[in-house]
């Protein structure tokens, strides 16, 4: 199901010659490497960025101080992460979707005292250029014992979720 979904996106947005970029955390750059197993991905993705430790999303553009008041596991750092994707970007910025992935899949963060298992955030940023953007924001549970399946259910959710409602639409 997550290559379909995935072969969707990179006709659709290459048909309106859109491209993405991801800032992931949890997912480890799954969604970015979702994108690139579809042939034909160069047309949309032209960067990606694997943010795992707060540093590398301080660097990337996410303030530390909106990490200190709600940790890296949050919405706002989520939705914060899909517009630095696209700011730090190479792509076009006018027709461009940025994604912002982060939460904890199986275990209590020590460095971040809100993580729960389980618990990722996600947000999509459709960039409309000077007519500005639009984001969206998930919340997305998932099962906090088996992490690779746990990313598989992140990405299969959200994608399910955005499919139809962000992703063909929005355009």
């Amino acid at each position: 199901m997550l290559n379909e979904y995935a072969e969707k996106i990179v006709a659709h947005l290459t048909h309106k010659k859109w491209h993405v970029v991801t800032m992931e955390s949890c997912t480890g750059g799954g969604l970015a490497n979702l994108i690139t197993n579809v042939p034909g991905s160069s047309n949309v993705l032209m960067d990606s960025f694997v943010t795992y430790s707060n540093e590398a999303k301080i660097k990337l553009g996410v303030p530390a101080e909106l990490i200190e008041e709600h940790t890296v596991y949050s919405s706002q750092v989520a939705e914060i992460m899909a517009e630095q994707a696209i700011k730090n970007s190479v792509a076009d910025p006018d027709k461009i979707i940025g994604v912002g992935i982060t939460g904890s899949l199986t275990r209590k963060d020590p460095r971040n005292p809100n993580s729960e298992p389980g618990v990722v955030y996600a947000a999509i940023c459709v960039s409309g250029g000077e007519s500005g953007s639009v984001t969206f924001s998930y919340e997305i549970t998932v099962d906090g014992d088996d992490r690779e399946k746990g990313k598989e259910d992140v990405l299969e959710a959200l994608l399910e979720l955005t499919l139809d409602s962000v992703w063909m639409k929005v355009l």
